[in-house]
């Protein structure tokens, strides 16, 4: 799998990885088509954070399987509601199939885990 991989300020690189695996039943295995980089990206690439070895491009286009993804993310959250990595992931599966109003409720729940249990 390739992967485009911040080394340091600046210095970006695209690279070959092992495929993922999966290793816990929440765990789950997304097919993208395409991300993006984040603006959080951007503070690393310019020298304002540490960064060693940062995989980019979280924010995702387009979703293979859409359907796999949303089942996986349920699972994580009925394993532990206060993983709002999954909340998150409901609201971007469920945006990707133009289904916004079932976006906005998983981001409105990810928005509530508080700070502290992140």
């Amino acid at each position: 799998m390739r992967q485009v991989v911040m080394h340091g300020p600046g210095d970006v690189q695209v690279e070959d990885r092992e495929d993922p695996k999966i290793l816990a039943p929440t765990d789950a295995i997304i097919r993208l088509s395409a991300t993006c980089i984040c603006g959080s990206d951007l503070w690393p690439y310019r020298g304002a954070e540490p960064v060693d070895h940062q995989v980019m491009g979280h924010e995702y286009v387009e979703m293979k399987n859409s359907h796999a993804a949303i089942e996986a993310y349920r699972r994580a959250v009925d394993v532990n509601r206060k993983d709002y990595r999954a909340w998150y992931g409901l609201g971007q599966a469920y945006e990707l199939l133009n289904m916004h109003q079932y976006a906005l409720h998983y981001y409105r729940k990810n928005s509530r885990v508080p700070e502290g249990q992140r």
